[in-house]
């Protein structure tokens, strides 16, 4: 079964707190989703500007994998972004303006593009999460809402669904009673049922605490990974 890749990075956009940039706002830390004690690598989230987010993203022995910038200053869910890694010629580049979304994945030398309009409830990327919160009581209330989001590795918008879960039916363990859990799955039905879909853990404060699934860090070799990441705001 393959997960959907979409973290998303994270992502958590709504903690963001003007601060110095040496010290990151979230931190979190990603485990293997089949070995929960196994750290694969952290991601620390600083804020470089009023709409401006750097992302790190570093191995369990502290060596950086690699960074991601967002700009938000165009939407709260549909940001800007590159992607570059440290040892690798690979990145992915979202490039949001009113009337299109320009998406550009590099891998080893060659670049390849393409231009989109953007849909109803366009997301990228992290702005996820934004989506998450505007639908908040919708969300709240188990409603099911529906959006597309910029896949840019692969140059294509999927439409996805979000909808409550009952806590017990993720992969989160010990279900909290006081957190929104939410499943988000491909809108379309049939496919919906050859891909696993992706777990999303919110506190009352609107934080997101926990992710399960795939994830858009790959390892050293370039292949994907499942996995459940616990964020903490220092």
């Amino acid at each position: 079964m393959k997960l959907l890749s979409l973290h998303l990075c994270l992502l958590l956009f709504f903690a963001l707190k003007v601060s110095a940039a040496s010290q990151p706002f979230a931190v979190g830390k990603a485990y293997n989703l089949d070995e929960t004690d196994a750290l694969l690598y952290s991601e620390a989230y600083y804020q470089v500007s009023e709409d401006k987010v750097r992302v790190e993203y570093r191995s369990a022995s502290e060596d950086l994998i690699a960074v991601k910038t967002l700009d938000y200053s165009r939407s709260k869910i549909s940001p800007s972004f590159t992607l570059r890694y440290e040892n690798r010629d690979y990145g992915l580049q979202a490039r949001v303006e009113e009337q299109f979304v320009t998406l550009t994945r590099e891998e080893n030398g060659d670049s390849k593009s393409k231009t989109l309009s953007p849909a109803d409830n366009q997301v990228v990327d992290a702005g996820f999460v934004g989506f998450i919160l505007d639908q908040w009581n919708a969300l709240s209330n188990g409603e099911a809402v529906s959006f597309a989001f910029a896949f840019v590795s692969d140059l294509k918008n999927v439409g996805l669904s979000a909808q409550k879960v009952e806590p017990e039916r993720t992969p989160f363990g010990e279900p909290s009673e006081d957190r929104l859990t939410l499943k988000m799955q491909l809108d379309n039905g049939f496919l919906a049922m050859f891909i696993d879909p992706i777990y999303l853990e919110f506190s009352p404060q609107k934080q997101l605490m926990t992710f399960a699934g795939r994830s858009n860090i790959t390892d050293s070799e370039g292949e994907s990974m499942d996995v459940l990441i616990r964020y903490q705001y220092p």
